[in-house]
Parts: C-alpha cells; structure tokens; sequence
C-alpha cells in the first residue's frame, strides 16, 4: 500500500498533523482506493485503472474563502507476467488562494497569495512466492518551493490457510524546501519510517487489521511562510492504526470501523475514529455514508500569546500544531455500470475548530472544507 504525503508549509491544504506516509500506506493511492486495502496472496490477473478528479475549496472566520485546490488523478495496478504485479499512480494539483488569515506571509490581506501547482507520481512493483510477497517503490512530489522523494519497501508473509498476513515494511525520504519569499533558502529533511502490521480474518463476515507505524526525521521543519518560525530540527512519531470490517447479512451492507493514535516528540497526540457504511441500494448503486472525528492536543511549543515571545526557544504560531478537534461528515455513491465500468463521487463537510475538542481549549480559528471528488474505474 503506497501513500501520498502532505507537504510542511501551512500555505498548503489545512489539514490535520500528517502521519508518516507509511501510516496512510502516497495520498494519491488511498484516494483512489476503497476502504479497507487488504492486500490479496496471489497477484492480480486483471489489469484495473481509476481516474479521478477532486475539488477542495476551505475557508475560515465568517466564510471568507482561502485556499482551492483542483487534481486530476490516474492510478492503475495490474498483472506483469504470472507472479508479479505493478500499481502505478500520478496526480496534478493546482493550488491557489490565501494561507490562514494572521501570523502568515502569505495571507489574502498580504496581497501575495498562493498560486501554485504540484506534480506528483508513485510506482510500486510486487513479486509474489509460495507464502511471501515482496514489494519495492518510490514515490516524487515537486512544486515551486518543494521536492520530495521517497524509496520504500515490504515485505508479506501468511499463513498456509491464507487467514493471517504479517507485513514489514520501511522507506526513506528526501526533501529539499526552498521559499518564494526567500531566495537563499536551501534546507533538506531526511526521514526514515517503519510499518508492522497483521491483517487477520476472523470469521468469514470479518476481517481485522493492526499497524503500528515509526517516524525519525531530521533537518528543516519550520515552515517558510509563517512568522514566529523556529521549531525543533528533529521530529520522532509514533502511530498505530486499527481497522476492523464486518459484514452484516440481514442488510447485506458492511460497516469499516477504524482508530488511530498518533504521537510524537513535540508532544502532540491525536486520536482518529472513522465509520464507514457500504450499503447496496440495487440497480448496481452503492452508497456509502462516512463520519471522521479527529482531536489533538497541541505541541508543547506552540504559541497561545504572540505578544510574549520567549527568546531563545522553540516556537511556532501555525494553527495546525494547536488544540483543536475536528469533524467530518461525508457521502460516497458508486455505481457498477457494467462488470467493467464504474463510476463513484464523494462529497465531504470537514470542521475544525478548538470548540470540538469539548474541553474549551483555544488555539485555532474555526476552519471549514469541500472537499469533492467524480471518478470513473475500468478493469479489463
């Protein structure tokens, strides 16, 4: 499973902490997925290509819009020869708008603003054995300011009954941050990170999987556009992910149920709980509603007060390592137009604000998303 990172500067997509990219396991590839990615034990004999197309449009304190972001998609994955397999995906984003309304270079009332565009790929190729499956790949992002490379690796072995799958995998990133503002700006980031995980099949209406994923990074972290910039030069995160599938026969639909902790060295912790529904409507027309409810305490040096700066230590005023929570409501329909063919659209509504961590804290502005994607899938 490949995974799309975020990029660090804050004029990008306000999202949440972003995990290590195993942790998604490129944000292109989960994207174009549907729910729970268990990987099979023989490789593909078909040849299966997506294409998709996303809207994300965010805006914050009485509607005022910021950043819009439009990405056409391509993703394929198919048989190459009897015992390998390749899964390739690429993705384009056009970026324009404003970075968060205060404490930011690149703000709409700077009268700079963001335009900006991003190119993105991944391939991953898998050679399968009796009871293990090896996997190699790499991933490249690039924008203006921004370049990305990662190299990644795992490896799959399951049981003789095929019931329980044991996955190890690592990768190595390289990044070069550069800033429009600044022209002299040269810094890189290394990263190392670890999956381990088991995916296990524990009745036949159930299937259950556990990964525990480890982040090390060193170099550049601060983030070029922000005032009150001068976080740690190392970042170490801890996460582990829980997904559970059940079927249930009376309604003939199935419920994803997944949990994510994460924390790291700057004392952030989060806690991720998402719902998923699929649910077969006849005519080949699945709909499939979501809910996400995303908390986290901030980092330890994050500013509460800018008009207190303490010299000489860590600091950083971006909203995205504040206390916040956030929640996420959403609806998907896909549409099996042939054996062949189908197509599937997704609407989301993300909120975040310091109000839904439920304990009062302050530290973000409230924030608000569309996020929209049409996609159309061809196996042949």
């Amino acid at each position: 499973m490949a995974a799309i990172k975020s990029t660090p500067q804050s004029r990008r997509r306000s999202k949440t902490i972003a995990l290590p990219k195993m942790c998604a396991a490129s944000v292109l590839l989960s994207v174009l997925s549907h729910g729970l990615r268990v990987e099979a034990q023989t490789p593909v004999t078909d040849t299966t290509v997506r294409m998709k197309y996303v809207h994300y449009r965010d805006f914050q304190a009485g509607g005022a819009d910021r950043m819009r972001i439009n990405s056409p998609m391509l993703w394929a994955k198919g048989p190459l020869g009897a015992s390998t397999e390749f899964e390739v995906g690429a993705v384009a984003d056009v970026m324009s708008g404003a970075s968060p309304l205060y404490l930011d270079t690149l703000s709409g009332a700077s009268g700079k603003g963001i335009h900006d565009n991003r190119y993105a790929g991944d391939l991953k190729i898998t050679q399968y054995f009796d009871n293990v499956a090896v996997s190699a790949g790499g991933f490249v992002s690039e924008e203006d300011d921004y370049l990305s490379r990662s190299a990644q690796g795992e490896v799959r072995v399951w049981s003789d009954d095929k019931n329980t799958v044991f996955n190890l995998g690592v990768s190595h990133d390289w990044d070069a941050i550069s800033s429009t503002n600044n022209p002299d700006l040269e810094a890189t980031r290394k990263t190392v990170q670890a999956i381990a995980g088991i995916t296990q099949v524990f009745t036949p209406n159930m299937i259950g999987q556990s990964n525990l994923m480890f982040s090390s990074g060193n170099g550049f972290y601060n983030d070029p556009y922000k005032i009150f910039e001068n976080r740690p030069r190392s970042r170490d995160a801890l996460a582990w992910l829980n997904r559970i599938n059940y079927y249930v026969e009376e309604l003939d639909g199935s419920i994803h149920f997944d949990y994510r902790l994460f924390h790291d060295n700057w004392d952030v912790t989060s806690h991720t709980v998402e719902i998923r529904y699929y649910q077969p409507v006849g005519s080949g027309i699945t709909l499939v509603p979501l809910t996400r409810y995303y908390v986290q305490n901030g980092a330890s040096f994050f500013l509460r007060d800018v008009s207190a700066i303490p010299e000489n230590q860590f600091t950083t005023a971006d909203q995205r390592l504040s206390d916040f929570g956030g929640l996420t409501l959403g609806m998907k329909v896909i549409l099996q137009l042939s054996e062949s063919f189908s197509l599937d659209s997704l609407y989301q509504f993300i909120q975040q604000s310091s109000a839904l961590r439920g304990d009062g804290a302050d530290g973000i502005k409230d924030f608000g998303a569309h996020y929209t994607e049409v996609g159309l899938a061809y196996r042949y």
